[in-house]
């Protein structure tokens, strides 16, 4: 009686504290930047750590890191869960933990691991389940000690077994599948990533500001990476998803054509770190507000 007693206060207090960060600016660790990141409606996956020494850290959504990197902080539990997706079904995860091994699978926001032990989790897999699962994927990477950030995973394990490995940092975001996107959802970006809000992060660790920004924009419409993507070294037949980079440097997403008209969004342009929307401009005059075109990432077809 106690015990359920004690889990029904953790989990209010949990979602209490939930609900005041909707309402509020949060300030997170991500790849050792400081980001001011708003919640907003839309698909989003939110997901928090409990940390070694730390305790419970902050929900925090969609890429940005639960847990440390370079603190020699062990992540011990986990909780996730997928929001406003407009599908059934939600998400599954187990963590490897040191001395007792894999979990069982746990779901939809309850706690997997453990909590006051002292034992580390070493690996994670996180699988979507239900109509969900035919729309979106949800991809996530681990920080690992002596390792770093693994490359990103769908449906698999992240992490070490076998070799005594602390997790110390998580990153996921959930994206639409490929088969799933008939026309380009800006608007759901837009409610992700609000006109007028901060982004101050890194795409995987190789793209930052403005650059970051928008290859995180074209990673989530797409579930490509850009840097994949084809390149063109011309403004000619210029659509909707590409990434123009310049040489200021500067890059933008284009998100509508009208003739000669572009609209299109950027970050860290109009003010420091700055997500700007439906900013329009002839395209014979971007080169002249930008700098000389270095190149044009192709939104793939």
């Amino acid at each position: 009686m106690k015990k359920n007693m004690r889990n029904e206060i953790i989990n209010k207090c949990k979602k209490g504290y939930a609900a005041f960060m909707l309402a509020v600016m949060m300030t997170c660790s991500v790849g050792g930047l400081a980001p001011t990141i708003a919640y907003a409606a839309g698909p989003r996956v939110v997901y928090q750590a409990h940390v070694s020494g730390l305790g419970w850290m902050g929900d925090v959504i969609n890429g940005v890191i639960a847990g440390t990197q370079g603190q020699c902080r062990a992540i011990e539990c986990v909780t996730i869960e997928i929001k406003d997706t407009g599908y059934s079904g939600g998400v599954r995860y187990k963590v490897h933990m040191s001395g007792k091994g894999w979990s069982d699978w746990v779901y939809d926001d309850r706690p997997c691991g453990t909590t006051g032990e002292g034992r580390q989790t070493e690996a994670i897999m996180i699988e979507l389940y239900g109509e969900v699962a035919k729309h979106f994927d949800i991809k996530y990477r681990t920080h690992c000690q002596n390792i770093g950030w693994t490359q990103w995973t769908t449906n698999g394990l992240s992490g070490t077994t076998g070799q005594g490995l602390r997790m110390e940092g998580l990153e996921i975001v959930l994206v639409k599948k490929n088969n799933d996107i008939n026309t380009l959802n800006f608007a759901g970006l837009q409610k992700t990533y609000p006109d007028n809000s901060k982004w101050n992060s890194s795409f995987m660790n190789k793209a930052w500001q403005c650059h970051g920004f928008v290859c995180t924009l074209g990673y989530a419409l797409s579930n490509k990476d850009p840097y994949t993507w084809s390149k063109a070294y011309n403004l000619d037949n210029v659509k909707p998803g590409d990434i123009i980079r310049f040489s200021r440097p500067h890059s933008i997403m284009v998100t509508a054509v009208n003739g000669s008209e572009i609209t299109y969004v950027d970050c860290n342009w109009v003010g420091k770190n700055t997500v700007k929307w439906n900013q329009k401009i002839q395209k014979n005059k971007l080169t002249s507000k930008f700098g000389t075109l270095s190149y044009v990432m192709r939104y793939p077809n």
